[in-house]
């Protein structure tokens, strides 16, 4: 319009090359309804254009405000993993997926309670000091395993399903092992197991 900028004028230029932001709100992942609902926002510097969420293929309505820039989403849930993919996009054109896989946000359902399986030795059998008791734990999303020898306080396994029996925690002769499993809906299995316990081949056979 001919009107001149003064040397000091200034001039502002937004630069805007990211797809917005995907800020899930903190909530379970894990659920034992087969209703979910996936609620969150989006940022972005130059508006939103549009919000869609996919599962296996299928399309997810979304609730999407435009003001708050808040959106929901309704999944029914199928046993086990139910990954998802939001992608996004802004007015001038940036677009990206946000993957629930990648993103460690995949939703779970767990019905089912967690499953313990006694690997070796056999329930009621025989321990020498020194060989292992071994345990396998299944669950989608397991929470903590304790075990409790003798009615003692029960001690998390942290991870690791070995058992070395020793004294003074087992006794010589007959011990019980009790094992507690809790997934993180708050299903709980208990299995309680007997083994004879020696601190060597010679008090076996005596």
């Amino acid at each position: 319009d001919g009107e001149a900028f003064s040397p000091n004028t200034s001039i502002l230029i937004n630069i805007d090359s990211t797809a917005p932001e995907v800020i899930l709100n903190k909530k379970s992942t894990v659920t034992e309804k087969n209703n979910y609902i996936l609620e969150g926002s989006l940022k972005d510097l130059n508006g939103i254009k549009e919000i869609t969420i996919t599962q296996n293929d299928n399309n997810i309505p979304v609730n999407f405000n435009e003001q708050t820039k808040e959106f929901s989403a309704n999944f029914d849930l199928q046993e086990g993993l139910n990954p998802y993919v939001i992608t996004t996009s802004d007015l001038i054109g940036n677009k990206e997926d946000y993957s629930s896989e990648l993103e460690g946000s995949t939703i779970i359902l767990d019905t089912l309670p967690p499953q313990i399986f006694l690997i070796e030795p056999d329930n009621k059998g025989t321990l020498i000091e020194g060989e292992s008791v071994i345990l396998q734990i299944k669950d989608l999303k397991i929470k903590d395993v304790t075990y409790s020898i003798n009615r003692a306080t029960p001690v998390s396994f942290n991870g690791n399903y070995e058992l070395i029996p020793s004294p003074p925690s087992w006794n010589q002769g007959t011990n019980t092992l009790k094992v507690i499993a809790e997934d993180h809906v708050g299903k709980t299995t208990i299995k309680v197991y007997n083994f004879d316990f020696f601190n060597d081949y010679k008090s076996l056979v005596k």
